[in-house]
């Protein structure tokens, strides 16, 4: 599979209305597969410029880094209808980079998003007391692997193209800072949800190394949640869309020797 193609697919997972909240978390778990099928053909078709190979004597090629980053996070759901407001998250990994074009990425980070709607329409049947909130902020622990394929490999600089999946725990709280899970009356009569789900983050990155093995990245993606619950709303909402979070973040890495 060639990258315009591939292009092509992460387009359609995001600008395509036609996908519901569970649509598009199946069609990223296609691509995923896609993704690790097409390595060995891509590996013929994609040109990857690489001066050396990744070698530990050679202090711009170390083969693996710790890093840490900070991100600007965005919510976009049933309260907000784009990426609009940006909360920060912090982030920690081990990035390796043992093959010119295949690699893998641990991943652990920690933040919070937020939204809002103070006319939003709520679906609120006639004999029901539900008193959903308009306004609500998540907190978020996540746990990732992602896979990178190298469009452009150079001796200090890497373009690539990541798949990944992982596990999220959120816990999602009203204007006061009262939880909102706990409070049934926020959502539809008897419905629930669990705090933990799937996460199939996709995203394209940068990094360029510095003397010494270190390096600076910039990576931006979607986390591709497979809940519809990060604003505590479902059946409530107007079902047009799930919900998702938009990143946008920068790294610092230092190599391990």
């Amino acid at each position: 599979m060639t990258p315009n193609r591939l292009s092509i697919l992460f387009k359609i997972l995001v600008t395509d209305r036609s996908f519901s909240g569970r649509g598009k978390f199946l069609f990223t778990v296609a691509l995923l597969i896609i993704l690790l099928a097409a390595t060995l053909p891509a590996f013929a078709k994609i040109t990857v410029k690489e001066t050396t190979p990744p070698d530990a004597s050679n202090p711009f090629s170390p083969r693996k880094w710790i890093y840490g980053g900070v991100s600007a996070t965005a919510y976009k759901g049933s309260l907000s209808s784009a990426y609009a407001q940006f909360s920060p998250s912090l982030h920690v990994g081990l990035r390796l980079s043992r093959s010119k074009r295949l690699n893998g990425t641990f991943q652990l980070s920690l933040g919070s998003v937020t939204g809002s709607s103070s006319r939003y329409d709520f679906k609120i049947p006639a004999n029901s007391n539900a008193t959903p909130a308009n306004s609500f902020h998540t907190n978020f622990f996540m746990l990732n692997y992602e896979l990178s394929l190298s469009l452009v490999k150079r001796r200090r600089f890497c373009w690539y193209i990541s798949q990944g999946i992982g596990f999220m725990h959120f816990e999602v709280y009203d204007s006061e800072n009262k939880s909102l899970f706990d409070n049934s009356l926020s959502r539809a009569t008897g419905e629930s949800y669990l705090k933990n789900t799937v996460i199939l983050p996709s995203s394209t990155g940068i990094y360029g190394l510095l003397p010494g093995g270190y390096g600076l990245g910039f990576q931006a993606g979607w986390w591709n949640t497979g809940t519809d619950y990060i604003d505590n709303l479902s059946k409530l909402s107007d079902g047009r869309s799930g919900d998702n979070l938009l990143f946008y973040k920068f790294t610092v890495m230092v190599p391990v020797r």
